[in-house]
């Protein structure tokens, strides 16, 4: 997603899992979360920048991890000037199903909430001289 904003153009180089739903939205369970097998997301993306934009600020998502559960990592950097290159890795499970008791319910909900805002993260480019 982008958009641009006076001088500013801003990215959501996540694109899809920006707009991404959290994953466990109630705030409580009377049962356990299971998921029956682990699965991965690979993601880089490589986007180029329209002529005369520079780079004003890049968020850094950053990783997580809570063993056996899940691992997450992403980074944005820029290639030259013109490339932003994002990378994203997510890992839900290690090589078997995940069972999440309910007394687990409130940590895993808590890493599943900071993967969903992670992947919001944004990178402010700036047009010197202002203007799309």
């Amino acid at each position: 997603m982008a958009s641009v904003s006076g001088k500013r153009l801003i990215l959501e180089p996540s694109g899809v899992h920006a707009l991404t739903p959290a994953f466990f939205t109630a705030p409580q369970r009377r049962s356990p979360v299971y998921f029956p097998y682990s699965w991965s997301e690979f993601d880089t993306l490589h986007i180029r920048l329209p002529e005369r934009w520079k780079a004003e600020t890049l968020d850094h998502p950053g990783a997580i991890s809570a063993p056996g559960v899940l691992r997450y990592d992403a980074k944005m950097t820029m290639n030259g000037d013109r490339e932003l290159v994002y990378v994203r890795e997510l890992q839900v499970g290690e090589g078997g199903p995940v069972l999440v008791a309910v007394q687990g319910y409130a940590d895993a909900k808590k890493v599943f909430d900071h993967v969903n805002a992670c992947d919001r993260a944004t990178a402010t480019f700036v047009r010197p001289g202002g203007g799309p």
